[in-house]
């Protein structure tokens, strides 16, 4: 039997080996022109069906009205207590000092769970060159009795967010 590396070139031109033949038009962009983040350790809880902020939140001003925003967050150690139902999460901005709009409900976390390693990734359009405050809310389900907790700080684990400011492209 030939050794693996014997089947391999030792070299490969690109140019020789692959050919482009088409076009791209409209492409471009997309560099990351900013990164913020922050994470959050502090034992967060509700008994409200209405969501509540989490007071973990990451502010980034854009460059352009036409900059994405990437948000990444990730959930280190959310806790419902037995009974409880389902605890929700819902990610929220605030433009420029006006009152928080949810953008996008994206977790359930379910009865006696602990989460370890939840996460979120989102490309959000602001459209504005304004501060932009994400942030994070939660509630408990309707139905449930009792508290969650968004972060449950006997674990002495970290939630964290980064959020990168993408320049305009198009698809």
């Amino acid at each position: 039997i030939m050794p693996f590396t014997k089947l391999l070139p030792t070299s490969i031109d690109l140019a020789q080996n692959f050919a482009f033949t088409g076009s791209v038009s409209g492409a471009g962009g997309g560099k990351v022109l900013q990164a913020v983040g922050g994470t959050f350790t502090t034992d967060t809880s509700t008994s409200s069906e209405s969501f509540t902020d989490s007071n973990f939140n990451v502010s980034i001003t854009p460059s352009a009205t036409s900059s994405k925003l990437l948000i990444n967050f990730s959930i280190a150690n959310a806790y419902i207590n037995s009974g409880n139902k389902d605890m929700l999460l819902a990610l929220y901005s605030e433009i420029g000092g006006a009152s928080a709009n949810k953008i996008i409900d994206f977790a359930q976390i379910r009865n006696d769970v602990r989460t370890g390693g939840g996460a979120l990734t989102y490309l959000y359009s602001p459209n504005t060159t304004s501060a932009v405050v994400l942030s994070i809310y939660f509630r408990r389900s309707t139905g449930g009795s009792g508290t969650v907790y968004f972060h449950n700080a006997n674990n002495n684990a970290t939630d964290s967010m980064t959020v990168m400011e993408i320049g305009a492209w198009q698809i």
